[in-house]
């Protein structure tokens, strides 16, 4: 299965919904940098006691798997490989006249989407994963997967079977065929009722939507950094992400998650390391405690439910003078959060190499050449306009309120309450402006000068006292 383009939800030179739930996987857990070969493997020869399940990277393929079908559903009546089909097949012997039959076609696409979708399945299996709502791809994917397999997923017939002596190839594939072929033809249904979902306006207008939030979103976030940028020219840029231990998840959902920022951010103006902050945002994300290596026998009747870890990424912008002490920043940062939550809280720092756990084969290699994590692919430091770190910034902050848009609960669900604030940033307040004086990006002095208006003098009024 091959994607020619990736699709952009916000412009063609923004991040594609894939790097949303690739910068998901860091939240979700800390998961390997290993690709999970089981999802691409399409052997059906060996018996697996446990599969690898990574939910953001399944994620990731399902929604490549939808757009590959959205692309193809028109081209062909077989979806270009999509579904499992049957070929003609016919055994030449010597002195006799071919005999054709229809027999199981070994197709490598459909094997590779059938994998991802019984992975997808499987998620779905845990409370918490089938309450989320998902971008509107993954969303067709869920929908087609519950309306044909409400219970549980037909697992196809291992087909890798060697021809025993005396039986004919056209003979071993009939067989083949009679025990795969109503579990593939049951499994091109959830096919069908994708492309059924993908065509229809209303999901055609759910994605427009979709994309103008997203671009909405992005514009906001973007704007206060170029803003920031534009003023300043260079900027201190620290990120953290606060946390609240899964043992405590329950205990801080709602008003208290939200008093606890509130009070970080609103002190800092009290504080000697935080208070010349100059802008800042944040957005809140949730991850789950489910297991990550589930019995197969047993998926549907296992308690994964466990507790719920929260988050806020919290970025903060300082002039370049603060450079030298970015990390030390950061970790007041952090030991505040430590404090408001009365040890509930953790830290950790976000960078280049820890806002997710997929390292691009470039990066990889200078890593393991060098030792170090280069600094041109970092976003916080000290970022100067116009650079490569600016671009890297401006994608990270896209990222982040991207998946506060796909990745939210429904209103089903026990956690975070769907209405709640997942987004939040300063003012931009650089002392100019082009419309609104002490306001907007444009560099220098507004020329404006606000001067307070004085009250008149007193003047005491004068009292004639009349002798009579």
């Amino acid at each position: 299965m091959e994607v020619k383009k990736r699709v952009k939800p916000f412009g063609q030179r923004a991040i594609s919904i894939s790097d949303v739930y690739k910068y998901g996987d860091g939240i979700e857990k800390e998961v390997t940098l290993e690709i999970i070969q089981v999802l691409l493997d399409s052997s059906r020869g060996k018996e697996r006691a446990y599969q690898a399940q990574f939910p953001q990277k399944t994620l990731v393929l399902v929604d490549e798997v939808v757009r590959y079908i959205v692309e193809n559903f028109r081209k062909s009546s077989s979806y270009w490989g999509a579904k499992f089909s049957l070929r003609a097949h016919g055994d030449d012997l010597p002195f006799q006249k071919p005999q054709w039959e229809m027999v199981f076609a070994e197709n490598q696409t459909a094997f590779k989407i059938y994998d991802v979708l019984r992975a997808f399945h499987r998620l779905l299996c845990t409370h918490e994963y089938r309450a989320l709502n998902y971008c509107s791809s993954i969303e067709a994917a869920k929908r087609a997967l519950l309306t044909v397999y409400p219970r549980h997923f037909d697992e196809l017939p291992p087909t890798a079977f060697q021809r025993p002596e005396g039986v004919s190839e056209l003979e071993l594939k009939k067989v083949i065929t009679e025990l795969v072929w109503p579990a593939a033809e049951r499994f091109n249904l959830v096919i069908d009722k994708i492309a059924e979902i993908v065509s229809n306006n209303s999901y055609r207008s759910k994605v427009a939507r979709e994309s103008a939030t997203l671009k909405r979103q992005a514009a906001s976030v973007t704007t206060l950094i170029s803003g920031l940028l534009s003023h300043h020219k260079s900027l201190t840029v620290v990120a953290v992400r606060l946390s609240i231990r899964q043992s405590h998840g329950h205990d801080f959902l709602g008003k208290k998650m939200r008093q606890g920022l509130a009070r970080l951010i609103g002190d800092r103006r009290n504080d000697a390391l935080l208070n010349s902050a100059v802008g800042y945002f944040w957005v809140l994300q949730e991850s789950f405690k489910a297991r990550f290596r589930q019995q197969l026998s047993t998926i549907v009747q296992q308690n994964a439910a466990g507790g719920v870890a929260l988050h806020y990424d919290l970025m903060m912008f300082f002039d370049k003078e603060r450079c030298n002490e970015a990390e030390a920043i950061s970790r007041h940062m952090g030991e505040c959060w430590k404090f408001i939550t009365n040890d509930a809280g953790f830290y950790r720092l976000l960078n280049g190499k820890t806002i997710t756990p997929y390292l691009s084969g470039r990066v990889d290699r200078h890593i393991k050449k060098t030792g170090e994590f280069p600094h041109e692919s970092d976003f916080v430091g000290l970022v100067e306009q116009g650079t490569v770190q600016a671009r890297n910034l401006l994608q990270v902050a896209k990222t982040m309120v991207f998946a506060v848009v796909l990745r939210k609960p429904s209103k089903a669900t026990t956690l975070i309450k769907s209405t709640a604030r997942r987004f939040g940033k300063s003012d931009l307040r650089t002392g100019c402006g082009y419309d609104k004086p002490g306001r907007g990006k444009k560099s220098g002095h507004s020329g404006v000068k606000h001067e307070r208006k004085r009250r008149p003098k007193y003047v005491a009024p004068e009292f004639r006292v009349r002798l009579e």
